[in-house]
């Protein structure tokens, strides 16, 4: 016997809820088949976003070598720890001997009397300051107490806001201090720090006592840095570091370089730098092919299964053939290859890159190497020419491509979006119909409760 069919409405025993739901479920249908190939077309987009990000730094790379910095590296050393050597890509190769005369120092004082951080040590407003250049400045003093002179000092600047002074105390014992002031800057010269003449006729008074010339150091002058080159005296200057000493080089003496030399200061072409330059950029045009790779991979295929595993993008010949055009660029046309200079092909379809026969190549002839690296056509010109063929901003095929893809899922966001204001006049449609029918069916049911009521009460009275 077929089981009954039970209503769970609470007026007329219709489950109305379970029908709309029903109902809308097929409404839905379409939508639901946008939304599905809405999150494929992300998928996609996302892929070749992807693939696109990689062909730009790519493109990038090959310029590096374009512009000479990443191929003609320059390697400076030194000699000696004591002088730091630096050279820039305008450098040239270069070799010489220096001697470091003297190294430039910053003069600095201590002076004579010991006093407390808050004792009192001049009566004056402000203290005159005399740097070893001859540059002059004045210090206001808010009062005359040990610790506000120190600060004061400290707070002496130029006008880029670069301090001038390092002012501290020394402690002597017994909570007294003596005050060491050192300029920032070396170079010749004396550093005087007084108290204002009271008339500009009297003589300047002297701070604490004036400089301790009665210790070694008290007061010490700053000096220059003197150098010699290639048997040449150059002109002492105020600075530890000789800028442009060569073309493209600076060198940086340190206070351990006084008395040192002979030093031996070399610029070397630095070639496996180079090298390792290439084999990185090689690297990353294999990472964009395994990219290529597993977008364009096909799943497993198992009969009457749907494919498992695979990219989002299985067997795109599109794709499939950017690889094939940078795996070509190692023929540089009329049937060469790039193979003796290290350059070549492997079985699993990648690009190999021997250095060192790259290194020897380059020995042997580094005009024809660097023509068919970094030339005009040559491979990183090629390299760069297909990266930007494809993500150029504006003109770039899979650029294109990804706008296209963009726009369509535009599309389908909108079309979804009207499908849920239809489906909302829908919901709201049955809603209003089952209501209704409930509404119905619920005084139907009253009626028959009432004639079955009757017609008992009938029988009833008949039997009587």
């Amino acid at each position: 016997m077929a089981s009954a069919i039970t209503f769970t409405g609470l007026g007329s025993g219709l489950d109305s809820a379970s029908i709309i739901s029903q109902l809308m479920a097929i409404e839905k249908a379409p939508q639901d088949r946008l939304k599905t190939t809405l999150a494929s077309e992300q998928t996609t987009v996302g892929a070749l976003q992807g693939l696109n990000t990689a062909l730009v730094a790519l493109q990038k790379s090959a310029d590096s070598f374009a512009t000479g910095s990443t191929w003609t590296k320059l390697t400076a050393t030194s000699s000696s720890t004591a002088v730091k050597i630096s050279a820039s890509s305008s450098a040239s190769q270069a070799s010489v001997s220096m001697t470091v005369n003297d190294v430039a120092t910053a003069a600095s004082n201590t002076y004579t009397t010991a006093a407390g951080l808050s004792d009192t040590v001049t009566s004056a407003t402000s203290l005159d300051v005399k740097l070893s250049d001859g540059t002059t400045a004045s210090v206001a003093l808010a009062d005359g107490k040990l610790s506000t002179v120190i600060s004061s000092l400290n707070g002496l600047k130029d006008a880029n806001g670069t301090p001038l002074l390092n002012a501290t105390a020394v402690s002597t014992g017994n909570g007294q201090y003596r005050l060491v002031v050192s300029q920032v800057a070396t170079g010749q010269g004396n550093l005087d720090i007084t108290e204002p003449s009271p008339d500009g006729i009297q003589p300047a008074g002297a701070l604490m006592g004036g400089p301790d010339t009665t210790i070694a150091g008290g007061r010490a002058a700053g000096t220059d840095a003197d150098i010699t080159v290639g048997g040449v005296h150059l002109a002492p200057q105020r600075s530890n570091t000789f800028t442009a000493l060569m073309p493209g080089v600076d060198v940086t003496l340190t206070a351990a370089a006084k008395g040192a030399g002979p030093i031996t200061l070399a610029v070397a072409d630095d070639g496996s730098s180079r090298a390792g330059a290439l084999s990185a950029f090689v690297s990353q045009i294999n990472g964009v092919i395994d990219q290529i790779a597993d977008t364009t991979s096909y799943g497993v295929i198992v009969a009457g299964q749907a494919p498992s595993g695979g990219g989002v993008l299985p067997g795109d010949t599109t794709l499939r053939a950017i690889s094939d055009q940078l795996l070509n660029t190692i023929f540089p046309g009329g049937g060469a290859t790039l193979a003796k200079m290290g350059l070549d092909l492997n079985t699993e379809g990648h690009l190999t890159f021997d250095q060192s026969k790259f290194q020897t190549a380059y020995q042997t002839d580094p005009k024809g190497v660097q023509d068919a690296f970094i030339g005009a056509n040559g491979f990183t010109s090629r390299v760069g020419s297909i990266a930007k063929s494809q993500s150029d901003s504006s003109t770039g095929a899979l650029t294109l491509t990804i706008k296209s893809e963009n726009s369509q899922i535009d599309r389908y966001n909108d079309e979804i979006a009207a499908w849920d204001e239809r489906l909302a006049m829908k919901q709201t449609s049955l809603t209003k119909q089952y209501t209704a029918l409930e509404t119905v069916l619920s005084k139907l049911q009253s009626q028959s409760s009432w004639l079955t009521t009757q017609l008992k009460s009938l029988t009833s009275s008949s039997d009587d």
